[in-house]
């Protein structure tokens, strides 16, 4: 058990004070609530800290010491938080207050505060949390001002915080699905790299000392052999340059614009980058619309979700013909490169029963099952592929260096 202090409001009004016992601070919140007060501050009793030396060793165990860089996790967890103080009956300032004296990064700390004073001066928590675009996004920022304007700020604040994860868990599947391929790949690389250098070499001369008649797949062997071990620097060099290009492609915004719109047209792999962002596209139109967000404002919201800046595009695009009174499954149409025709039906559906958000959020279902199958179906075809591609290519180093072998014998 823990110890708080709190100060509150009782039933007439009067500011009360005084500690409770409880496991944590939303327990202790919830045993507040059910007394009848209405909580105005509420933070662990300092006396039975332990030792300030103890802390900072705690800290750097954690990894949370220092500035600390602020991952989409930690606000997670402060959405999270808040929307539980929130539906427990404390107002928002407290809220921010209890969370930022748990926060142990001191960047995510000095924000916290920042916001925490804004929001005592009279600013709606949605502008305060807008003055931190890189951390909350507009869509973020539409849902919970919807969610003050309703009265509805911790449902507004666990629709976001739900978002936010199912997008997490989202991620991390295209993730763990490319990561084997990848690795493989590699393996592939380096053991023809280890062959090219270390095995061939060593039997080179056994092959030629003899002087007879070399079969023409030894031959090979040799000439590749002979080529990376002469030009093992260059190779190096090149390999470098060509991953700079990439990587300047990447930072570059017309680069990436590039790349992301041919990305989604490689076998296998493509579909599941245009699949993931048609469920990011789809699952965030549908909150914000049923947030009571205005068709234009949450396709331009939902655009900043997408990471991929040809399908961002396509989705502003759409927003532009929203605007000058077009349909959106009309101005779909136009970009099909992105938004496959069921796509475009289920809007159309939608519009016409005037309930576009619930055809959304089937959509977002449809395509989340479709992206498992595809990721399956990928790791099923891309496995046996590339360990035959490893066998191929070990097989014909061995079948030449035994062909070579046998030749020099009968020489």
């Amino acid at each position: 058990m823990q110890k708080f202090k709190y100060r509150a409001l009782d039933k007439n009004y009067k500011t009360v004070s005084g500690v409770v016992m409880a496991d944590e601070m939303s327990a202790a919140a919830t045993c507040l609530k059910e007394r009848g007060l209405t909580i105005m501050d509420l933070s662990e009793d300092k006396e039975l800290e332990v030792k300030p030396n103890v802390n900072k060793d705690l800290e750097k165990q954690d990894g949370l010491g220092g500035f600390g860089f602020i991952k989409k996790t930690d606000i997670l967890m402060v959405i999270k938080q808040l929307a539980s103080l929130i539906s427990s009956g404390i107002s928002v300032v407290p809220a921010i207050g209890i969370i930022e004296s748990q926060i142990k990064k001191k960047k995510l700390k000095n924000i916290l505060r920042k916001i925490k004073t804004d929001v005592e001066s009279g600013r709606t928590l949605s502008d305060s949390l807008s003055k931190f675009p890189k951390y909350f996004d507009e869509m973020t920022t539409s849902i919970i001002k919807t969610g003050e304007e309703t009265g509805l700020l911790d449902d507004s604040l666990m629709q976001v915080s739900i978002f936010m994860e199912k997008g997490s868990q989202l991620k991390k599947r295209i993730i763990l699905s490319l990561i084997y391929p990848s690795i493989v790949l590699i393996v592939s690389i380096g053991v023809i790299f280890f062959l090219a250098l270390a095995v061939i070499p060593k039997i080179i001369p056994l092959i030629t000392m003899s002087g007879g008649s070399i079969p023409w797949n030894t031959q090979l062997l040799i000439d590749i052999a002979e080529f990376v071990r002469d030009n093992i620097k260059g190779i190096a060099i090149v390999s470098i340059i060509i991953v700079l290009i990439v990587i300047g492609l990447v930072v570059s915004k017309l680069g990436k614009y590039h790349i992301d719109k041919y990305k989604t047209y490689i076998p296998l792999i493509g579909t599941i980058f245009k699949y993931s962002a048609i469920i990011t596209f789809s699952r965030t139109l549908s909150i914000l619309l049923n947030s009571g967000v205005s068709i234009v404002q949450a396709l331009k919201s939902t655009s900043d979700t997408i990471t991929n800046l040809a399908i961002r595009e396509s989705i502003n695009n759409m927003a532009d013909s929203v605007i000058k009174g077009e349909n959106l499954s009309d101005s779909m149409k136009r970009e099909q490169a992105f938004f496959p025709i069921m796509v475009e039906s289920m809007i159309r559906v939608g519009e016409e029963t005037g309930r576009l958000d619930n055809s959304l959020k089937t959509l977002t279902d449809m395509f989340e099952e479709m992206l498992d199958d595809r990721i399956k179906t990928m790791n099923s075809l891309i496995e046996p592929l590339l360990l035959f591609f490893i066998a191929t290519v070990v097989g014909f180093v061995a079948v030449g260096l035994i062909a070579g072998i046998m030749s020099s014998y009968n020489a």
